[in-house]
């Protein structure tokens, strides 16, 4: 009897290393895997921002190309291109204009308040 309990104990301890090896393996198959996997997603990850990059870059370049030509454009055509400066200059004496008369107007409302309060004392 002892004999047969020994060989069960020997053979039970033979699948248990058996089964623990083998438990082993798939788990490192998984990890194998699983890390395979991670470095497909990085990878894909990466292609997709360049890709992003790409675009972004091509629709700077266009958007610097029409602004150029046009830049150009008004150079190489010297009316149209004195017409704009003109169209600006005379802008610009516009505000200048309204900003005076902003001014001349606080000043002038600053002066009745001012009266007003020399009046009254």
């Amino acid at each position: 009897m002892k004999a047969f309990a020994a060989i069960a104990v020997l053979t039970l301890m033979g699948h248990y290393c058996i089964f623990s090896h083998s438990h082993i393996k798939d788990l490192e198959v998984q990890l194998d895997f699983a890390n395979q996997k991670e470095k497909i997603d990085n990878d894909q990850i990466r292609d997709l921002m360049d890709q992003v990059r790409q675009v972004n870059s091509q629709q700077e370049v266009v958007k610097a190309q029409g602004y150029v030509a046009g830049i150009l454009d008004g150079i190489k055509r010297e009316d149209h291109y004195m017409t704009i400066w003109h169209d600006g200059y005379n802008r610009g004496s516009e505000v200048r204009q309204q900003v005076a008369e902003a001014f001349l107007k606080r000043d002038e409302s600053n002066k009745e308040i001012i009266i007003e309060t020399k009046d009254s004392k």
